[in-house]
């Protein structure tokens, strides 16, 4: 019996699409304390609703800002743009499935 998908809260979703904005403004600013406060709350929220991958990457990107790596911070606030946005897809696409 295959195990049952547990649905996102919508609210959860709707975050999830301000704190990865929030993350690319703050980064486009050279705002790193802003920066930090997003990815901590993304991190938190994706690893509340599972999404073990988005939460992994965001914790990478902490150790990054506190480091003051920026070569690499960008290489990984990139990539956290691009699984958060996967993330996000894959997400809706279960969301108008029937069940």
């Amino acid at each position: 019996m295959p195990s049952a998908v547990m649905p996102v809260p919508e609210d959860s979703v709707e975050e999830m699409v301000v704190y990865l904005a929030a993350v690319e403004a703050s980064w486009s600013a050279g705002e790193f304390k802003r920066l930090s406060s997003s990815l901590d709350a993304i991190a938190r929220l994706t690893d509340r609703i599972g999404l073990k991958d988005v939460a992994s990457v965001a914790g990478q990107a902490i150790e990054l800002v506190d480091r003051k790596d920026e070569v690499a911070l960008a290489a990984v606030v990139a990539r956290l743009v691009r699984v958060g946005e996967a993330s996000l897809a894959t997400l809706l696409e279960y969301s108008f499935r029937p069940f």
